[in-house]
């Protein structure tokens, strides 16, 4: 803590001192006009109002130099002009019997106040002024000492003044010490706090600032109430005291608000260098001070986790395609050799010259719908599998979950025909269309079917798949009759590169991929235990858009 710091926080003596000399001008003519022209006590009024003018003048000429900027007179020298003046006026006016006189009293309290250490040299003037006051006083040299008092005149009156005025003085001084080094004390630990707070408001403020992250707080009611700068380059419409607006809508939602719980929603924009940034955006609820909610709101950016996680997505789905490329030789050689032996039935017919017979045209007509038949069959297999393979960015679309469940499923079984017969898929009820990515929810439900695959590959137990809808959530759920889950490895289930399989026989990449792509589009991905096996949970949000 610097010195400058604490005089910036102390009151100014000599301003001080300004105002309450103006007070005092103001208070004395009062009582001069009310003693003087009003009721007739003063006999000579000229003298006093003099003084007083001399005071305001003197005062007044003080203002203009501090509002001009200019040095002060000292301290200790108004104080001590203040208490020459206060005399005279006193020495006008029926010296100590005037209740002015306790003005005396009240200089010397507010040396100690303002400045502690002028109080001896100033207590030193008031008492010589005090007793020579009380000696013109007791020689009757003073105008009006004498006259109209209603107490005991004389000598000792005079002298008795002055003395329970020194013991004022000396009783109150030590007391008004006490009291203001008590309050300069406290004065430097208020200092010192303050100081400490704001050391500590900057380095939250370098630490929020070298994070890069975007803070926003809001009511429990969604109304913006403080953010950052990174926050307002991330979301230029933000205003402080209207509702969070994300992407043109209130967020988080009404419905959301009613929960205390964590939300994640995910934006992109395109900043001022013209590239698409993704961001996140993470709400917390809080409770403050009072009961009240408060929401906390953290906006990253997660670019380069997005595409980190596209290329480990693009690792996954080359690793599955590897998994079906055997099936699918398999799947297109059987009609393949289909098309070869029916084009060789028409080919032998042509060379016997059966073609002239209208019998045997029609049987190689027969043969060519076959062998369109097939090659069609060959063309939606290499189409699908095309489609899982193109690496193009996620589109959005209005899609059937059961269609696209029993599609993964047919994709899955050309690993082994006979999974066809050990996958079952029900629909529990009816089940809305989603809007959301084709691709990305077909790669997170061929990863589901694998592991149940590979899970059930030596008992040969059954796999499970139902659909169904419930309070604006499709949910997914793929069941098998495997060997179930470890309960050490249920914490790492969704860690990148975990495998419980061989070497080899899994990258490990599965269940991290389907975790990410799931939490991307709003829903939520959970691997449970079952008493015999274990079931892949899949809920995503109904929405239209």
């Amino acid at each position: 803590m610097t010195p400058s710091g604490n005089a910036s926080l102390r009151p100014d003596p000599n301003h001080r001192l300004l105002q309450l000399r103006w007070v005092a001008v103001v208070g004395v003519l009062a009582v001069l006009l009310a003693t003087g022209p009003v009721l007739g006590l003063l006999p000579v009024w000229w003298p006093p109002y003099s003084i007083v003018l001399l005071l305001a003048a003197w005062n007044g000429w003080l203002t203009w130099r501090e509002r001009r900027g200019l040095t002060p007179q000292s301290t200790g020298s108004q104080l001590a002009l203040d208490l020459l003046l206060l005399s005279g006026l006193l020495a006008l006016t029926g010296g100590l019997l005037n209740p002015f006189a306790i003005f005396v009293v009240v200089q010397v309290v507010l040396a100690a106040i303002l400045v502690p250490s002028l109080v001896v040299p100033v207590s030193s003037l008031a008492a010589l002024l005090l007793l020579l006051l009380a000696g013109l006083g007791a020689t009757d040299m003073l105008p009006g000492a004498g006259s109209g008092a209603a107490l005991p005149q004389g000598a000792s009156l005079q002298w008795g003044l002055a003395f329970a005025l020194l013991i004022t003085c000396a009783i109150a001084t030590p007391f008004a010490l006490r009291i203001m080094d008590d309050l300069r004390a406290r004065e430097l630990d208020a200092a010192h706090y303050h100081a400490e707070a704001e050391r500590e408001r900057l380095r939250l403020e370098a630490a929020i600032t070298a994070v890069g992250a975007g803070l926003l707080m809001t009511d429990g009611l969604g109304y913006l109430q403080w953010h950052n700068a990174q926050a307002l380059a991330i979301l230029p419409e933000l205003r402080v005291g209207t509702r969070l607006l994300v992407e043109g809508q209130a967020w988080p939602r009404d419905e959301d608000l009613q929960r205390v719980d964590q939300l994640e929603t995910h934006i992109e924009r395109r900043h001022a260098d013209g590239r698409v940034r993704h961001h996140a955006l993470g709400a917390k609820w809080t409770r403050v001070q009072g009961g009240a909610t408060q929401i906390v709101v953290v906006a990253t950016d997660v670019t380069a986790r997005r595409a980190a996680e596209r290329q480990l997505h693009g690792t996954e789905k080359l690793a599955a395609l590897g998994r079906l490329a055997a099936g699918m030789a398999h799947e297109i050689n059987t009609p393949l050799a289909s098309v070869r032996l029916l084009a060789e039935e028409c080919s032998e017919e042509i060379a016997r010259g059966g073609h002239e017979s209208c019998g045997h045209l029609k049987d190689c007509s027969v043969r060519l719908t076959e062998i369109r038949g097939e090659t069609e069959r060959i063309s939606g297999l290499v189409r699908r599998f095309l489609d899982l393979a193109h690496p193009g960015s996620p589109r959005m679309e209005s899609l059937d979950v059961t269609a696209l469940v029993r599609e993964a499923v047919q994709l899955v079984s050309l690993r082994d025909p006979a999974l066809r017969s050990r996958i079952e898929v029900r629909e529990l009820g009816p089940v809305p269309a989603l809007h959301t990515s084709r691709d990305q929810l077909l790669q997170v439900l061929l990863n589901g079917l694998d592991n149940a695959v590979d899970a059930t590959k030596s008992s040969g137990g059954a796999i499970r798949v139902s659909t169904t809808a419930s309070e604006g959530r499709v949910m997914v759920d793929i069941e098998d009759e495997g060997h179930g889950l470890s309960p050490e490895h249920l914490p790492r289930l969704f860690e990148p590169f975990f495998t419980t399989k061989g070497q080899g026989e899994g990258t490990g990449l599965g269940l991290y991929v389907s975790f990410e792509i799931v939490q991307n589009l709003g829903g939520r991905i959970a691997l449970e235990p079952r008493p015999q096996g274990a079931c892949l949970h899949l809920e995503l949000p109904v929405t239209t858009h």
